[in-house]
């Protein structure tokens, strides 16, 4: 466990090296321990949420993209974890990016099609944007079997930059039916308050629809400019070295730290808050739902409802 924190010592002593003379040697242990504690925590958190998600979609077959985002997410923390704690491969990291990457394609086809749809012309998302989306899916594959099929894959890798700037693409490429999308639901929100006084169940809806959708807007281009911040980094800084052993100083092993948690952890708790917990805010004060011996429901809300109440609540 914990490969960060015996490798940088074997390799001083094999380069004749007295470990004394480098102050900064264990800050190598210290970003892997950090990030790797970190990670451990956010997979809790995402496998908490899938395994609740994962209830609901089971009994009712609703909520399938949430389920979906869920376990990518979950599962690109669990790589990261493994990298940090067990394994040092930087083929698990890039992996996690892969995923994020697929995962980013997949919320972008979502709100597509529903920009398409709120035009009154699906045919453009079908004619124009799916083969886009297609051949970017091919693209990101193809790219990452190149990346992991070669022997040598270290931390500055070129393959590294060209998957960062990927990444920044296929988020700019999300942002163009997001703001679209967005543009329609508070278009939406202001012809209801219009109407309403008190926000009604339809408001709060969309509400929380503008809501996740801006955290998704948001945290998505956060965490590809952090990416290719940190690899354009590496890449320019550390070119030449050999298995990432980087002896850098305490301010730049903080950076380090600072924007592998942009870059990872932070789109993974966007995907919890967005695909968990908002819709179990949005059912959350339906207290009066009989949960049924049989797991039978009438509706896919109560499901939703009985699945997340408190054992408070419950009683």
């Amino acid at each position: 466990m914990w490969p960060y924190c015996g490798e940088r010592a074997d390799n001083l002593s094999q380069q004749g090296h007295d470990i004394l003379v480098v102050p900064n040697a264990d800050w190598d242990c210290i970003r892997g321990c950090s990030l790797g504690v970190i990670n451990v925590i956010v997979f809790g958190v995402g496998l908490y949420a899938l395994g609740k998600i994962g209830v609901v979609f089971y009994r009712t077959r609703w909520y399938a993209l949430n389920f979906l985002m869920l376990f990518m997410a979950t599962l690109q923390c669990l790589l990261t974890s493994v990298k940090y704690v067990f394994v040092k491969d930087q083929r698990l990291a890039f992996s996690a990016a892969y995923l994020r990457g697929l995962q980013t394609v997949l919320t972008s086809a979502n709100y597509a099609k529903s920009a398409a749809e709120s035009d009154s012309d699906p045919e453009f998302f079908s004619k124009y944007f799916a083969p886009i989306l297609g051949m970017t899916v091919m693209y990101l594959s193809i790219l990452y079997l190149i990346a992991v099929s070669m022997r040598e894959f270290d931390c500055y890798h070129p393959q590294w930059m060209v998957m960062s700037i990927s990444q920044f693409v296929i988020v700019c490429l999300f942002v163009v039916p997001g703001l679209k999308v967005m543009k329609k639901l508070t278009g939406a929100m202001n012809i209801s308050h219009e109407y309403f006084d008190v926000m009604n169940s339809h408001q709060n809806e969309i509400a929380q629809q503008r809501r996740g959708l801006a955290v998704l807007l948001l945290v998505n281009a956060i965490g590809a400019l952090a990416q290719l911040v940190l690899d354009s980094w590496l890449h320019s800084k550390y070119s030449g070295q050999t298995a990432c052993a980087i002896f850098e100083t305490a301010g730049e092993e903080l950076w380090r730290i600072f924007l592998k948690v942009l870059s990872y952890d932070l789109p993974v708790l966007a995907t919890v808050y967005v695909y968990y917990w908002l819709p179990r805010r949005q059912f959350d004060t339906q207290l009066d739902i009989e949960l049924p011996v049989n797991g039978g429901f009438d509706s896919v809300d109560d499901a939703f409802s009985a699945e997340f109440l408190t054992e408070e609540d419950r009683a």
